[in-house]
C-alpha cells in the first residue's frame, strides 16, 4: 500500500502530461483532398523524411538533413506499423495511389504527431527520475509538473517534427550524466555520449548536451587521467550515436552537407521580416521564447530556481547549468529566433526550479510552506492556460470558419485578393494552398487549379501587391495575422498602403482561435511570437461596401 502511494503522484503527473498532449491532437489534419495540415513544418517532414517518391517504405538515406534523421527513421517505423495493424486510420488523400487509411497523409501525420506526444510524456519521466537521482524524490515531482503542464512542451507535443523527441534525448542524456556523476566509469560515460549523439541526430545543436557529460565527468573528482579518458570516451561514443542515428552522414555526404550547411546560413541570415529588429537574442528569448512557452508566473518561478542554482553552485545544478548556458548561447547568437527553440532548456529549467521549491531541508518552516504554497498556484495556473491552448486546438480552426463562411457567402465567379501568396495561414479554399512548395511554384499550382472563384495573387516575387486592388474591385480581401503582425510592427509603407486601402473600403469580418476553457477567455495579445500563431491565427475577411 505505501508504494503504490508513492507511485500516485508521478502517476498523476503523467496522466495530466498525456491528457494535455492528447487533447486536440487531431488539430489541422487535411481533410478531403486537402495534402497539408496547418502547420508550415508537418507536411515537408513527411514527404521528405518519411516518404521515399511518395511511397511509405523503409530508407536510411532520407535525402533530408535541415534536420538530423532518427526522428524521421522512428515515424518510418510506426508508420509500417501502423500499416500492419491498423492502429491509427483517418480518411482524406493519400501521397500516390488509392487512399488507404492508414497511409492517407492525415494518417500518416497523426502518427508523427503521436510519436511526439510519447516522447513528451516519457521526457516527464525521465525528468523525474533525473531529479531523484541528483535532488530528491520532492524535486522531481515538482519538475514533472512543471514540465508537463509546460505550455511549450504541452503545444510542440501536439506536432509531427523534431523537437519532443530531441527533448527527450536530451533529457535522457541529462539522466545519464546524473548516473556518471555519482558513479564515475568508461561504460556510464560512453552510454551517455551515446545517448548525446542519438539526441544530436534528431536536431543537430542538441549536441551540446555533451558539455553536460563532460562537466559530469569533470565534478566526479577523480584524477585528471582518468576525467580525459571518460569525458574522451563519451566524445567517440557520441560520434557513434549520431551516425547510427543520422546513417545519411555517411550515405550521402554531399546532400548531408549542402542541408547542413544551408540551414546554418538561414539561421546567421535570419528570415525576412520575421524576427528583424527584435533586439538581442538572449533578451528575445527571455522576454518573448520563454515568457510565452512558460507563461510568466512558470518564467518567474523558473528564473528563481535559476537563480538559487547560481547562487548555491551544487554539483548536480553545474552538470544542468553546463548544457542550459551554453545551449542558450548558441540560440541566442541565431538571426531565426523561433519558441520552439526554448524547448530543450524546459527539462532542465524545471528541475531547477523543483529543486528550488523542494528546499535544501535547512530552510525554516514558513519559507517551505510558502514556496509550496505558491508553487501549487503557479502549477494550476499553468495547466489551466496550457488546458485552454490544447481546447482552442480541439475546436475549429479560424481558418476553417473563414473557408466555410466564404464558401456560403460568395457566388461562383467572386474574386478573392490576397496580400501574399496563400499558405497555412490562410482559409484553405483549394488544397493546392498548403502544397509544401516554394512560394512561387505554390502559386503556380494554385493558378492554374480549378477553382469556383476569381483569385487575385500578387505579382510573382512580390507581397502587398496594390494591383490586387485595382478596379473592379475584389469582392473581399483575405488576410491573417501572420501576414500583419510583422509588417505593422516594422511600419512598412507599402504593406501600411495595402492594409489602408482595404480597411477604407472594406468592412472587416473577424474570425479567431482563443484559448478558452470552462467559459474562460485568455484573450489575444496584437502580438504573438510566430509559433503561437500556428494554433491561434486570426482571420480577416474584408468585405467590399458597395
Amino acid at each position: 500500500m505505501h508504494r503504490l502511494r508513492r507511485l500516485a503522484a508521478p502517476a498523476a503527473i503523467l496522466v495530466v502530461a498525456a491528457g494535455l498532449r492528447l487533447w486536440g491532437v487531431r488539430w489541422g489534419l487535411p481533410a478531403g483532398q486537402e495534402i497539408a495540415s496547418y502547420h508550415p513544418d508537418e507536411t515537408v517532414n513527411l514527404v521528405n523524411g518519411v516518404l521515399d517518391r511518395g511511397v511509405l517504405r523503409p530508407h536510411l538515406d532520407i535525402g533530408f538533413y535541415n534536420y538530423g534523421s532518427l526522428y524521421f527513421l522512428l515515424w518510418q517505423v510506426a508508420a509500417a506499423v501502423n500499416r500492419a495493424y491498423g492502429v491509427v486510420r483517418v480518411g482524406g488523400s493519400a501521397p500516390i495511389g488509392e487512399p488507404d487509411r492508414t497511409t492517407t497523409v492525415a494518417a500518416l501525420l497523426l502518427v508523427g504527431r503521436l510519436l511526439s506526444v510519447t516522447a513528451s510524456v516519457l521526457t516527464v519521466a525521465v525528468l523525474m527520475a533525473l531529479g531523484r537521482r541528483l535532488y530528491s524524490r520532492a524535486a522531481g515531482l515538482a519538475a514533472g509538473a512543471i514540465c508537463a503542464v509546460a505550455p511549450v512542451a504541452v503545444v510542440n507535443a501536439h506536432y509531427a517534427t523534431v523537437d519532443a523527441t530531441a527533448t527527450l534525448l536530451i533529457t535522457t542524456t541529462l539522466l545519464a550524466a546524473a548516473f556518471l556523476l555519482s558513479h564515475p566509469n568508461l561504460r556510464l560515460a560512453a552510454v551517455a555520449g551515446a545517448l548525446a549523439g542519438l539526441a544530436a541526430a534528431t536536431r543537430y545543436n542538441a549536441a551540446i548536451v555533451l558539455c553536460a557529460v563532460v562537466a559530469a565527468c569533470w565534478q566526479a573528482r577523480a584524477p585528471w587521467r582518468a576525467v580525459f579518458a571518460r569525458a574522451g570516451t563519451a566524445v567517440v561514443a557520441a560520434g557513434m550515436g549520431f551516425v547510427a542515428g543520422c546513417p545519411g552522414v555517411v550515405l550521402n555526404w554531399s546532400k548531408f552537407r549542402g542541408d547542413v550547411l544551408f540551414e546554418a546560413s538561414k539561421s546567421a541570415a535570419g528570415m525576412g521580416n520575421l524576427f528583424r529588429d527584435t533586439g538581442p537574442g538572449w533578451l528575445y528569448h527571455t522576454t518573448v521564447s520563454l515568457r510565452y512557452g512558460l507563461a510568466l508566473p512558470l518564467l518567474l518561478l523558473v528564473g528563481s530556481g535559476l537563480v538559487h542554482a547560481l547562487v548555491r553552485r551544487e554539483r548536480p545544478s553545474l552538470v544542468l547549468l553546463a548544457f542550459v548556458a551554453p545551449y542558450y548561447a548558441v540560440i541566442a547568437m541565431a538571426e531565426v529566433r523561433f519558441l520552439r527553440y526554448v524547448l530543450p532548456l524546459v527539462p532542465p529549467l524545471a528541475l531547477l526550479a523543483g529543486r528550488f521549491v523542494a528546499g535544501t531541508g535547512d530552510e525554516r518552516p514558513g519559507r517551505s510552506r510558502a514556496t509550496a504554497a505558491a508553487f501549487a498556484v503557479v502549477a494550476m495556473m499553468t495547466l489551466l492556460i496550457s488546458g485552454a491552448m490544447s481546447a482552442s486546438m480541439a475546436r475549429p480552426d479560424a481558418r476553417d470558419l473563414a473557408r466555410d463562411y466564404l464558401r456560403r457567402a460568395l457566388p461562383p465567379g467572386a474574386t478573392i485578393a490576397f496580400a501574399t501568396t496563400p499558405a497555412y495561414y490562410s482559409p484553405r479554399l483549394l488544397p493546392e494552398f498548403g502544397a509544401p512548395t516554394p512560394g512561387s511554384v505554390r502559386r503556380r499550382l494554385i493558378l492554374t487549379a480549378g477553382s469556383p472563384w476569381t483569385l487575385r495573387l500578387p505579382a510573382e516575387g512580390t507581397e502587398w501587391d496594390l494591383a490586387v486592388l485595382a478596379p473592379p474591385e475584389p469582392d473581399v480581401v483575405v488576410l491573417s495575422d501572420a501576414e500583419t503582425q510583422e509588417v505593422e510592427r516594422l511600419r512598412d509603407p507599402r504593406a501600411l498602403e495595402f492594409l489602408e486601402r482595404v480597411r477604407a473600403r472594406y468592412r472587416p469580418r473577424v474570425f479567431e482561435s482563443v484559448p478558452s476553457i470552462f467559459g474562460l477567455s485568455l484573450g489575444k495579445p496584437r502580438w504573438l511570437p510566430n509559433d503561437w500563431l500556428y494554433t491561434q491565427p486570426r482571420v480577416t475577411v474584408y468585405e467590399f461596401r458597395k
